[in-house]
């Protein structure tokens, strides 16, 4: 196809304003917007060219000229860029998103994540990348569903507009509005009832649109108009396979009431531009087409041909942009009309995944490298002796075996057990997930088992008990302990007051049936997973046979509703601060020997006795990693 006036020179145009049109002329930026709205393709997925030379969005067209229209289709997101996205999206960081979904990045990867952390200006700009608004994650959970229950209204009332459904129901059965109900979020509960306004979600749907659609006139704001220049875009009615549908958008508002079937010279009819739409292919859930000869008809010279649109199969290279026109030159066929098939260009094999979410990995042979061992007398009073390194080693308390790390114990002895305490080297803060994954965990009368971390100067810096239980229970309790004026108002809280020492031991709530004992050990064990954020503690445990497949990623968002959510309401953040991790098996001692039968001289006698090592053959840990990300 060629211009009216083709340019001079190499093929690196880029329009240049009339003096006098300059403030009235369309702009790339522009010209993308009204594809989209068209034809439903984001502008992010977008390219223009003229010749080789790609055109920015603030480039003017004034003229006449050959432009190439070229649709990228959403690449695979690595890990180290998916790390990038989470923690833009956290800080809210809009500039940051916004060169990400430039790639062009799938925002579907992101939506989750924004919504559970309550990024509105985020989400309004994944809403507008075409997000998925009722995507499930593995949880069974819609941006709908986090949004609501983490009390984000304005996010609620954003995916109402865009007609989120209300009714769906995650794996748990909990709607949107129940969550919220459970979170005592009263306003979204009643927002969610109402909904948005009609008006809104069909404008927000495209549903206003139709093939003879027209620029309406706001009070107040008359349409743009663009120098006389009418611009009428061809595209795919929405969500329909019919993709002959056109749009008619005429772009000033003498338009209206003109002309209503003019011929151009060429026999065209059109208000302003007449479309030719070629063969068609899905792309992204879509009809879009394959190959779309448009024209810009300005007042007092012949029509001519304006985009040649093109699929793109390949992703943009590692410099996250084009350097030149990305069509390949068998494509150009495919601008006649009627002409011949595309040939795409081979399509990159996808990058392996990564774990770059994960900044410490602790298992195997490298396990013991995160670690000191404890050898202080036991600060909760246990029936125990916690050995060091060079001891657990020779008698046998630490081992490796196929991988798995195995902490065992001495008991039987007529003396107080033998066994061990690994505290991390490292110290943490807020904005990290602790992940560990337990193939056996210690059970039988007696014992204590705990998978915690806690802050200098205890209690003033807190401590987050993920995993603790007692002799054959067959569940975790979930508790936290922390200086005086921190309290938790959620369902099945032991005492809402987290406070500890003197007579007090803190907030907790029982884990999931089988997060624990024998019953844990016989499904194979399974993952807990903590996070820490400046909102909350947040606590997951996924069997072996649910252990979600992204878990390395970091996707919290991903993986449903965590048993128990501690939020900071009414609970200052800084009660917690330079956690360590911790892994120990205690004997006896406060808890343990207070519950036991008889007391806590009777937990210490059916311990030390030897006649009772069978019925401890169970007490040892059995551990495939520890993992912490972010």
């Amino acid at each position: 196809m060629r211009s009216q006036n083709p340019p001079k020179g190499p093929s690196t145009h880029q329009p240049t304003p009339h003096p006098k049109q300059s403030e009235h002329t369309l702009k790339v930026g522009a010209l993308k917007e009204r594809l989209c709205e068209v034809c439903g393709m984001p502008r992010f997925r977008q390219r223009l060219f003229c010749g080789d030379a790609p055109l920015e969005d603030n480039a003017r067209l004034d003229a006449a000229m050959d432009i190439q229209l070229v649709l990228l289709p959403f690449c695979d997101v690595p890990s180290p860029q998916l790390l990038d996205l989470k923690i833009a999206i956290r800080n809210g960081s809009v500039v940051e998103v916004e060169k990400m979904l430039q790639c062009p990045l799938d925002p579907n990867v992101a939506i989750h994540e924004a919504c559970w952390a309550g990024q509105a200006a985020v989400l309004r700009l994944l809403l507008e990348a075409r997000a998925e608004v009722n995507l499930a994650n593995s949880g069974g959970q819609t941006p709908l569903h986090l949004a609501s229950m983490k009390g984000h209204q304005d996010l609620v009332q954003l995916l109402l507009g865009v007609a989120a459904d209300v009714s769906l129901v995650d794996m748990r059965g909990k709607t949107a509005a129940l969550l919220a109900a459970d979170a005592n979020f009263s306003d979204i509960v009643t927002l969610l009832e109402k909904g948005a306004a009609p008006r809104l979600i069909a404008a927000r749907a495209k549903h206003l649109f139709s093939s003879a659609a027209v620029c309406h006139e706001p009070r107040g704001r008359p349409c743009p108009t663009f120098a006389g220049t009418w611009l009428l875009l061809a595209g795919c009615h929405w969500r329909s396979a019919d993709a002959s549908q056109l749009l008619a958008l005429p772009t000033i508002p003498a338009a209206r009431g003109l002309r209503q079937n003019p011929q151009d010279q060429k026999g065209n009819v059109s208000p302003n531009l007449f479309c030719r739409l070629g063969r068609t292919t899905r792309i992204g859930g879509n009809f879009f087409p394959e190959v779309t000869n448009a024209a810009l008809m300005v007042p007092g010279i012949h029509s001519k041909d304006l985009l040649k649109i093109c699929v793109c199969t390949i992703c943009p290279s590692a410099n996250d942009s084009f350097t030149g026109c990305p069509i390949p030159k068998k494509t150009q066929d495919c601008t006649k009309p009627g002409g011949g098939d595309v040939t795409p260009a081979p399509t990159p094999a996808p990058a392996p995944p990564s774990n770059s979410a994960v900044t410490l990995d602790c298992s195997g042979d490298g396990f013991i490298e995160c670690w000191t061992f404890f050898t202080a007398p036991d600060p909760t009073h246990g029936d125990v002796i916690y050995v060091a390194e060079s001891v657990a080693i020779d008698l046998g308390l630490y081992s490796v075996k196929d991988g798995v790390v195995y902490l065992k114990s001495i008991v039987g002895q007529n003396a107080p057990a033998k066994s061990i305490r690994l505290q991390s080297r490292s110290v943490y803060q807020a904005g990290h997930v602790w992940l560990i994954d337990i193939a056996h965990m210690p059970t039988g009368q007696g014992t204590w088992p705990a998978w915690w971390s806690f802050g200098p100067d205890w209690p003033n810096n807190g401590e987050i008990d993920t995993i603790e239980t007692v002799n054959i229970e067959n569940v975790v309790q979930s508790t936290l302990h922390t200086s005086a004026g921190c309290f938790m108002y959620i369902d099945g809280i032991s005492t809402p007051d987290c406070v500890s020492g003197q007579g007090q031991s803190g907030c907790g709530v029982d884990g999931p049936y089988n997060s624990a004992g024998p019953g844990f050990n016989a499904n194979g064990g399974g993952v807990f997973a903590t996070q820490w954020t400046n909102e909350g503690i947040y606590m997951w445990f996924f069997p072996r046979d649910k252990i979600p497949a992204d878990l390395d990623q970091g996707n919290t968002y991903s993986w449903g509703q965590p048993y128990v959510t501690f939020p900071f309401y009414n609970c200052p953040s800084w009660h917690f601060n330079d956690q360590q991790l911790v892994i120990n098996l205690d004997f006896c001692g406060d808890w343990a020997g207070s519950v036991f039968p008889g007391g806590n001289q009777a937990c210490i006698d059916f311990v030390q006795n030897p006649a009772n090592k069978e019925a401890l053959s169970e007490a040892y840990w059995a551990i495939n990693y520890v993992k912490v990300l972010f």
